[in-house]
């Protein structure tokens, strides 16, 4: 049974006043200008001239599908791309960042309390891009490796 408006029963606090107060609030602590115009995740393309090279991202493996490397943005901040082969030594970048100025525009949400500070860099890491998308990461290998890959068709 639905009661109405200064009436007791289940539903007594469900009225269109509180529905109308706090869906503005879920929608402004769940998004930000930065998380929905640029996205959650960075795209970087990766190559090795050495074939089945194994990246590694703060020591942990990633597995780039056709050279394609889906990273989180909350994980790019000073993170460092490996580049590993057995018998090689490993080559490692470091993935320059800047920051994001679209999560300026918060400030004029809410001052950039919200959606700025906990949501674009709290939770997402939205505030932080990548200044490069290219990357060619080779081990250090004995030159008899890259003989064997230009030997091959």
């Amino acid at each position: 049974m639905l009661t109405g408006p200064g009436n007791s029963g289940p539903f007594y606090w469900f009225n269109m006043k509180s529905v109308n107060f706090f869906w503005p609030i879920i929608v402004i602590l769940t998004s930000s200008c930065a998380s929905i115009m640029t996205g959650t995740q960075e795209t970087i393309y990766v190559k090795s001239q050495v074939p089945e090279t194994h990246y590694f991202l703060d020591d942990e493996e990633v597995f780039p599908i056709n050279e394609e490397l889906v990273i989180p943005k909350k994980s790019i901040r000073n993170a460092i791309l490996y580049a590993r082969k057995d018998g090689c030594g490993p080559a490692q970048l470091e993935l320059p960042t800047s920051f994001n100025q679209v999560s300026l525009l918060g400030l004029f949400v809410d001052l950039g309390l919200i959606s700025i500070l906990v949501i674009d860099w709290g939770i997402y890491g939205s505030v932080w891009e990548l200044d490069q998308l290219n990357y060619e990461l080779t081990p250090k290998c004995p030159s008899f490796i890259y003989d064997q890959k230009k030997a091959t068709p």
